[in-house]
Formats: structure tokens, sequence, C-alpha cells
């Protein structure tokens, strides 16, 4: 099954945060899950941590390298991605889960 991380959910794997439950952990660790992480996800991390809303000890780019080397491929942008997020619907504001999720779409 393939997966589209969302930034709290990366996070809280990471942290073996109890917020994850016990189905997503399964899910997430199963040897059949393809993990996927968007690159806006990152630029979201970034963004808070530079504003002090992320507490995370190591620059995104290093975490970004431990996310894959755990399993979690990163997802860049190509053109048609911006194309499809036009036509996305306005289900909630935050425009870091808009992008996030185009992948799905595309």
């Amino acid at each position: 099954m393939n997966y589209l991380i969302d930034t709290h959910i990366l996070l809280w794997h990471s942290d073996d945060n109890q917020k994850l439950s016990h189905q997503v952990t399964l899910e997430l660790n199963s040897s059949s899950a393809s993990l996927y992480v968007s690159h806006a996800t990152y630029w979201e991390m970034a963004i808070k941590k530079g504003l002090g809303k992320l507490d995370l000890n190591v620059p995104i780019s290093e975490f970004r390298k431990m996310a894959m080397r755990n399993s979690f491929h990163s997802l860049s942008f190509d053109n048609e991605h911006y194309d499809v997020l036009e036509q996305l619907p306005f289900l909630h504001a935050d425009p870091f889960d808009r992008f996030s999720g185009i992948k799905m779409w595309c």
C-alpha cells in the first residue's frame, strides 16, 4: 500500500509519539507499506522551525536524510502538479496540506 505522509504523521512517527494510533503505527511499519513525503512537508517544517513553532534538534536537511534512511521516499514537485493544484477544491485553508495532497491527484 502507498501512503503519502503529512507533516504531523512524519514528526510523530520519528518521535514514537503516542498521538499515533496503534493501527497507524502498524501500517507505517508494515513491510508492504511504501511511504512517501512531499517536498511541501519539508518546506512547511523549515518555515515552522524558522518561526519557532517546531522544536527540532537537527537541520531540516538532516531530518530529511534520516527519514529517507528510514524508508520514507521523497516526492518533488512537477509542473503538472501546479495545474492540478488550481483545480483542487478548497476543503480546508492550509496551503501545505493542499500541496502535499496533490500527489494523490496526479
